[in-house]
């Protein structure tokens, strides 16, 4: 249950990557500072991608990254964003916050949740538009997110590892994978369709 992708940074850099999330500290996140500059660094140039107005893209309201069983990272701040219509104001409200922000001229917006202690008490995210529009995401957890890199061994899936009792017995919710589908671009993009699953 993983999925392979490829973020392009506006640098002409092009990293493939493995999205794991678990609800688990790290001793790596604590004492590996290399891993920590790692993952901002990536986390950063997902970020920094050219942006087309939202009336002209037709982008959504939350960008799809935040879906049900989303994991947001703990003890930092979570931003959290998407497009409207240019000069519209947008409340984001997560467990006990709400922050508000206004879309840009090129319609999007970004608003940063305050750090958060890992929990896997399901919480709700919302997000809406002083346009009207509103959208809910379910089952939302606080804990750590990882990106894995490697080669092609990185993209076989468990099914190859004659594992299928383990499988079959699964029962991890609080470990959650981000699936991402393969799909060629010719330029950076920061819109593509993904989910994320519990195990």
């Amino acid at each position: 249950h993983h999925s392979q992708f490829t973020i392009h940074s506006p640098f002409g850099l092009r990293f493939s990557a493995l999205c794991i999330a678990s609800l688990q500290s790290s001793v790596c996140s604590r004492h590996n500072p290399a891993m920590l500059r790692i993952r901002h660094a990536l986390v950063f140039m997902l970020l920094c991608g050219p942006v087309l107005p939202a009336a002209e893209t037709g982008n959504p309201l939350l960008h799809p990254i935040f879906s049900d069983h989303t994991i947001l990272q703990r003890e930092a701040a979570v931003p959290i964003w998407g497009w409207a219509k240019p000069g519209a104001s947008v409340t984001v409200n997560c467990g006990d916050q709400t922050e508000s922000t206004t879309a840009n001229s090129d319609g999007k917006w970004m608003a940063k949740l305050k750090p958060m202690r890992a929990s896997d008490e399901p919480r709700k995210l919302t997000v809406s538009s002083s346009e009207g529009q509103t959208l809910t995401i379910n089952d939302v957890v606080v804990g750590d997110v990882w990106l894995c890199s490697g080669q092609s061994n990185m993209e076989m899936g468990i099914g190859l590892c004659n594992a299928s009792n383990d499988v079959a017995t699964a029962n991890f919710p609080n470990i959650r994978l981000l699936t991402v589908p393969k799909r060629a671009v010719a330029a950076p993009t920061e819109m593509v369709q993904c989910s994320w699953l519990r195990c």
